[in-house]
């Protein structure tokens, strides 16, 4: 202790640090735990950020700002083997998405969009829900055959109030 510090005043500092370390905790996770139902990940948007420069279509993310990134898993246990990690850029002419994967077989369902096109997001499926001003259109991608096949399922919902209300399928 430095002698001219009291006992009282060193326990309050560190009491002081111990609230404020504390409160950090608390703080980091209530975040964490924000998009959480149990142990899976409950993602309901991320942001698509400027592009910082010209984006190269290479399959590497060097050019990538990374900051509006989402991670999404069914489950704490298995994140480390089947999960994504989903990022979104823009510039003036594209939106750029971007999908890092942890699964040994992304994107392989068995849905068969010959047969059932509107159930492919019950399996490894990507989707997307995007607002253009007030007409929702959900995007829904697998692959079939063990992902030989790709799969698109695209729908337009009529009344951006109610999924029920009505819909176009493309």
């Amino acid at each position: 202790m430095h002698p001219h510090t009291s006992f009282k005043s060193s326990r309050r500092s560190f009491l002081v640090a111990a609230a404020i370390a504390c409160g950090a905790m608390v703080t980091a996770t209530a975040s964490a735990a924000e998009n959480m139902i149990g142990r899976q990940t409950q993602n309901e948007g991320f942001f698509a950020v400027p592009a910082p420069r010209a984006v190269k279509i290479d399959g590497r993310l060097d050019e990538w700002d990374l900051s509006g990134q989402i991670w999404t898993y069914a489950d704490t246990s298995v994140r480390d083997t089947f999960s994504v990690k989903t990022a979104a850029m823009w510039d003036r002419e594209n939106l750029y998405l971007s999908f890092v994967w942890r699964d040994p077989m992304p994107l392989n369902s068995t849905v068969d969009p010959a047969f059932d096109p509107s159930r492919g997001w019950v399996a490894d499926a990507v989707q997307l829900r995007i607002l253009a001003g007030k007409q929702p259109s959900w995007f829904t991608l697998w692959g079939f055959d063990k992902g030989t096949k790709p799969a698109v399922h695209v729908e337009y919902w009529k009344n951006e109030h109610e999924q029920k209300g009505g819909k176009t399928v493309l």
